[in-house]
């Protein structure tokens, strides 16, 4: 159920699949590489430098030599370099070589990270996004280990820029949210229903298969109280569904004029205990957003069963539900406010 632990022809697969992405699409993605590599550097000449080659990037979406010109523009030539050579035929053992060979070159860390997801894009692989959650993710003693998780969060995200467009999937259905990261949500006109339909490549290909299995090991768990009852799949359009449920979500009893109820931290606290005793199968999402207060059956239900890559996790990993209380739902307003980007900045912008 976590793609870190697919066996290594699906993780190449994974990558490979960036073949099929549009010039814009792979431009793009560098485009938030880069971007958020900025995110790592204080006011400097150098960071001067690449504002500019991100403006310029910017300008040139649909130029098929904009990456590689940009790399050779702020990395300079090779000066006898020599770097496993990455192919379309490349293996997982080539990118892990690929990897550890570059993060111990003596470089600026950004220079040594975009010579890597130059490399992968020329080879057409899904480039590694080695910065997020506000540090490097890569360093000289980078493991096969983390590796596969640089894989997996570069897949899970940067896959996002890959849109689909939902309607054609949606038939009659009535579009009740389009804020979600991978995919629309909508009703059935009986609103007896929800149908979660992919609006971007990663959810497509994989995202929204891995959701349905988790759904299914749930239900077996002591989680089901907590997960919708009645999915479905369908694996050609891979659209989930499930009954739906009336209510309000956590983020609403946030408001300064609102707040929990006793019931309701309490069904939170079951909830995280049971949570913790599967956290080493499953990682999921549990921020307020996700859940939906049941006012019938007076319980949560976390109506996102989609799973988090496993670089931060750390953010949901608390000693005791208190913690968990405090940190993820009470503060949650404090810190989004503080510090709106949490893991990546997505933005196809010049705000940097």
């Amino acid at each position: 159920m976590r793609i870190v632990e697919a066996d290594e022809d699906t993780l190449v697969r994974y990558l490979h699949l960036y073949q099929g992405c549009s010039i814009v699409e792979k431009n793009s993605m560098f485009f938030l590489l880069l971007k958020n590599y900025m995110w790592s550097l204080k006011p400097c000449r150098f960071k001067d430098r690449l504002r500019g080659e991100l403006i310029v990037l910017h300008r040139t979406l649909h130029d098929d030599d904009a990456v590689p010109r940009l790399v050779r523009n702020v990395c300079g030539p090779q000066n006898g370099l020599r770097a496993p050579k990455l192919n379309e035929a490349a293996t997982l053992r080539d990118v892990v070589d690929t990897v550890t060979f570059l993060a111990r070159q003596r470089d600026h860390k950004v220079r040594a990270c975009l010579r890597l997801a130059n490399a992968m894009h020329l080879a057409g692989l899904c480039p590694l996004m080695c910065y997020s959650f506000g540090r490097w993710q890569l360093s000289e003693n980078t493991t096969v280990r983390q590796v596969r998780e640089l894989i997996e969060f570069s897949v899970m995200t940067l896959y996002r820029v890959a849109a689909r467009d939902s309607t054609s999937d949606a038939a009659e259905r009535v579009l009740i949210n389009s804020d979600g990261s991978n995919s629309d949500i909508y009703a059935s006109p009986d609103r007896l229903r929800v149908y979660k339909v992919p609006k971007n490549m990663a959810a497509f290909e994989f995202l929204s298969e891995q959701e349905y299995g988790i759904a299914k090991f749930l239900r077996s768990t002591a989680l089901a109280p907590y997960v919708a009852a009645d999915y479905a799949y369908d694996p050609a359009r891979r659209v989930i569904s499930h009954e739906l449920i009336e209510g309000r979500t956590g983020e609403h009893y946030l408001l300064p004029d609102t707040g929990l109820t006793a019931q309701q931290v309490r069904s939170l606290e079951v909830f995280y205990y049971r949570h913790r005793s599967l956290y080493n199968m499953v990682l999921l999402d549990i921020h307020p957003g996700n859940f939906i207060w049941n006012e019938r059956a007076a319980c949560w239900t976390l109506i996102d069963l989609g799973a988090i890559p496993t670089i931060g996790r750390e953010y949901y990993e608390h000693e005791t539900y208190s913690d968990y209380l405090f940190h993820i739902w009470q503060q949650r307003r404090h810190y989004m406010a503080q510090h709106p980007i949490r893991s990546l900045d997505f933005s196809i912008d010049l705000n940097v």
